[in-house]
Formats: structure tokens, C-alpha cells, sequence
């Protein structure tokens, strides 16, 4: 199916505007607007706008509750917004509402001078982690943009500073063609193929991932992964640790640099889009509660019996393990030692 590549007026303006469409597929459209922004609420995924972000590029993650814990102190990126992808439970469904259409913010070198101001203020002793697949894959429409090599190249002599690129994908060829950094870190979003296939679609297959982050690893990249969510379906224990033995089956202990776990959760704002939907509708089956952040969650009894399932056999890949956006006695309760700043 053709896109339609929607060009604001201060993007047609850019330097690098040329450069961009010159990597349009000629069996995609181009349409340059007379107004600021196409109307978005009745696009799509095929809809995407090429604008220019007028706002900070660099946001920090909001704790909702010094109970609540971020797997990293960790600020993220906005180059883009939405994704490709049709995942039934991602939260961005709900953070965009009806504006679908996928927006790429082509003025990069404003983000690069924000971040070098961004360095520039961090005490002495002090580092940052940035995450750049928060709003949307970080590997998203790259054979545009460029953005993966042009991130890792501004990251690589920031040595405060390190670059989470988060991906579902295994389009890794722009990475296999540039030496790697060590304040690059690549992380894929796992589940079990059975969960892959009903509620990520369009996203590549475990096996696809799994391929990807050993050729990515091999190569010189640190790389991780993130269980994230985990969904209490049927059969959901053998389904994971099947999960965990393939990734045994592909890294021997030290390859990787860290797997985070975390459970299904949403804003309530999403409640209803859920049950609208015959895909994500069965999500929501399970009794749950409102946590502190005011997410709706699972059970801490189910949150507890989904970790205490997989995290035995992960603690022998001799890797870093975290928790996402848990409570400190969710970590107590699965045996983990929590990061440094919640213990002082």
C-alpha cells in the first residue's frame, strides 16, 4: 500500500528537505501544504507528515511517585512520533488519541545543539541516559531520516551521556555499516512468538529479533532487551520460558548488557479504546487494579508469579536484570538488588 508523505511549510524550507524526498519511494505521494499541519484525525499509518519540531527535542520522564521506580533515570527523545506497528497494548494509542498520522521532525541539527546544552549542564559526577524509541521505533523510516548513524556518531564523544535505541524491527543495516560506540546501547522489545503474532503485528518475529541483536552484538554493539509488557495470557509460563530459552539458545552469559522485565499496564484513558477492540479487548480480561501512578496493572500476586517465572533462568545469563516502573517491594519481593539511587 502507497503513503502519502505530507510536507509542512517550514519543512519545505529545510536544508535537508531535498536529501529527504530524494529517499521517498516514487510509488509514494508527495504533498506539499499550504497550511501548517494536514488535518490528522481521520489518517492513518500511511499518513506522515514531515514537519519541524518547535519544542524541546529532550523530555524527562515524570516519576508519578518516589515509590515507583524508572528502570533508568532516563530522559528520551522526540525525532518522531507514532510507529509502523499495530501493537494492541501500546500506550501510545492513548498518549495520541486520534492523531495517528506519523509525524518525522527534520530539523536535526536543532536537537543536536540541545543537546550539547543538555551535556553542558549536567553536574560533574553525574550521567545521563537518553532513550530514543519512547514515541515511536527508533528505526523508523531510517532509509529517510538516517537518524540511527546520525545519532550514534553525535552520542559517541559524549561520554556522559548514553543512547538507548529501543526497536521491535531488524533493520540493522545501518548499524553493521559504522563502527560501533560504546554509549550506544541497541535494545529490542521481546515476547513469545505466540503474543508477537496476535498482538504485535507488522513487527518482525522473535526469531527475526533474536537474529538481529546477534549480528548487532557480534559486530561490537552493546546490546539488551526488554520483556516489556508481559501479559498474563494462558499458557503464559511455558509461552515465556520458551522465550528465555531462545535467547540462551543465541548469547551465552556476558552478551548482554541488561534485560528489563515489566508487566501489561495503561493509562485508564485507555480502558475504553481496549474494549472497543476485538484484538485488545482480551488484555483487560484479568481483574485489575489503579497503582500509584495511576496506571491500571495486574494483581501485585500476578505481577509477582509473571517475574518469579522468568527471572531465575535470565539471572543466568549473567546480566544486569531491572524492573519497569515497579514498586520498591515488587523488587524485594523477586530477590533483585535495587539501583543505587533508591538504596542511599
Amino acid at each position: 500500500m502507497s503513503r502519502t508523505f505530507y510536507i509542512t511549510p517550514a519543512a519545505s524550507r529545510h536544508t535537508h528537505i531535498d536529501r529527504w524526498l530524494s529517499r521517498i519511494p516514487p510509488t509514494d505521494k508527495i504533498v506539499f501544504c499550504t497550511t501548517p499541519l494536514p488535518d490528522t484525525h481521520q489518517a492513518n499509518k500511511n499518513t506522515i507528515i514531515i514537519d519541524v519540531h518547535k519544542g524541546n527535542f529532550i523530555k524527562p520522564f515524570n516519576q508519578d511517585s518516589a515509590d515507583v521506580l524508572i528502570t533508568q533515570p532516563e530522559h528520551y527523545i522526540a525525532l518522531s512520533r507514532s510507529c509502523l506497528f499495530n501493537c494492541s497494548y501500546c500506550y501510545l494509542t492513548g498518549y495520541l488519541g486520534i492523531h495517528k498520522a506519523i509525524i518525522l521532525y527534520i530539523n536535526y541539527n536543532d536537537f543536536e545543539n540541545e543537546l550539547y546544552r543538555f551535556t553542558d549542564t549536567l553536574p560533574v559526577n553525574k550521567k545521563a541516559w537518553l532513550n530514543a524509541g519512547e514515541l515511536s521505533d527508533s528505526f523508523l523510516f531510517d532509509h529517510i531520516t538516517e537518524y540511527v548513524p546520525a545519532l550514534i556518531e553525535t552520542f559517541r564523544p559524549l561520554k556522559k551521556c548514553t543512547l538507548e535505541l529501543r526497536t521491535k524491527d531488524n533493520a540493522i543495516k545501518p548499524l553493521l555499516n559504522i563502527p560501533p560506540s560504546d554509549n550506544t546501547v541497541i535494545a529490542w522489545s521481546l515476547n513469545p512468538p505466540s503474543i508477537i503474532n496476535q498482538y504485535e503485528l507488522g513487527t518482525a518475529s522473535l526469531e527475526e529479533r533474536l537474529t538481529a541483536a546477534q549480528h548487532v552484538q557480534r559486530h561490537g554493539f552493546r546490546i539488551a532487551f526488554r520483556i516489556d509488557p508481559m501479559l498474563h495470557v494462558a499458557d503464559w509460563r511455558t509461552a515465556y520460558l520458551q522465550l528465555t530459552k531462545q535467547i540462551h539458545d543465541y548469547f551465552k552469559p556476558g552478551d548482554i548488557d541488561f534485560i528489563a522485565v515489566g508487566a501489561f499496564r495503561y493509562p485508564t484513558a485507555m480502558e475504553h479504546s481496549f474494549r472497543q477492540s476485538p484484538r485488545s479487548h482480551t488484555l483487560i480480561s484479568d481483574e485489575m487494579i489503579t497503582g500509584i501512578d495511576g496506571k491500571r496493572r495486574y494483581f501485585r500476586s500476578i505481577r509477582r508469579e509473571l517475574f518469579s517465572g522468568i527471572l531465575p533462568d535470565l539471572q543466568k545469563l549473567n546480566t544486569r536484570l531491572f524492573l519497569c516502573m515497579e514498586t520498591k517491594q515488587m523488587w524485594h519481593d523477586v530477590r533483585l538488588n535495587l539501583p543505587n539511587r533508591y538504596t542511599e
